[in-house]
């Protein structure tokens, strides 16, 4: 699988795919941001290793959405 991610942060000690949208819905989440971090997530899965090692934290399938213009994130 390959892709490319918006952005990985270390989040209390835990690996957390970003994905960066432009604005916010008025509750939750957009349905294609969800699915963009839940491809995120398939990304990292693939290469859990290196990536835990590589950012020494762990990776329990989750994610963030952060949307630029409204500066909010979910």
């Amino acid at each position: 699988m390959k892709g490319t991610l918006d952005e990985i942060a270390l989040y209390r000690s835990e690996i957390v795919p970003i994905a960066v949208s432009l604005s916010a819905p008025d509750k939750g989440v957009w349905f294609k941001d969800a699915v963009k971090i839940a491809c995120y997530s398939m990304l990292i899965s693939d290469n859990k290793e290196f990536i835990e090692n590589s950012f020494g934290g762990e990776f329990n399938n989750r994610g963030f959405v952060y949307y630029c213009l409204d500066g909010e994130t979910y």
